[in-house]
């Protein structure tokens, strides 16, 4: 179940799906995954523990990001999600390089980690599901007007001179919820 010859033991396959969250299955490949990129089989109970210990899907989730924060940094993750929680349309890996200035490289490593959280629309990306979605708004665009304004601004920005049917979608949706 782990990576590299590593198994959990019978009492942590246990703990798992005993507890109430992992009887959603989104959670419980979540957790999973997690648990496989983690890398500290001695401590691997403390980190179940760490996240089955959540009040809530929605805490579940907080911790997800949290992680993704400590290994990527919390103002890149800030940017890079907050672009994709504000677009109508998904962003392109394109855009997301060019408004964050990002190199392609940091991108790659971040998408390879946070792939199960994203779908690839036609070329943009978007959120898989509503959990991500509320944890990023809630994290960084809920009580921060000022980062989700600049999230809108930066999108309206990079496609005001494209002309394409998804820019005429994109550009005065964000210029009207700026307005809102």
């Amino acid at each position: 179940l782990l990576s590299f010859g590593k198994k959990l033991s019978p009492e942590q396959i246990s703990r798992i799906i005993e507890d109430e969250q992992c009887n959603n299955t989104l959670v419980l490949k979540t957790l999973l995954d997690e648990l496989i990129s983690y890398g500290h089989y001695d401590t691997l109970d403390e980190q179940i523990e760490y996240y089955l210990h959540s009040g809530s899907v929605g805490e579940f989730y907080d911790k997800v990001i949290a992680r993704f924060e400590q290994d990527f940094g919390k103002d890149f993750v800030r940017r890079v999600l907050g672009l994709i929680a504000v677009s109508r349309t998904g962003v392109s890996e394109e855009e997301l390089i060019h408004i964050t200035g990002i190199k392609q490289l940091e991108w790659s490593d971040f998408f390879c980690s946070f792939a199960t959280h994203l779908n690839n629309q036609s070329g943009r990306y978007v959120f898989t599901h509503s959990y991500i979605t509320s944890t990023v708004w809630r994290r960084y665009l809920d009580d921060d007007p000022g980062t989700e304004c600049i999230c809108r601004i930066c999108i309206s920005e990079e496609l005001k001179n494209v002309y394409s049917e998804i820019a005429m979608k994109e550009v005065p949706y964000q210029l009207d919820k700026m307005k809102a």
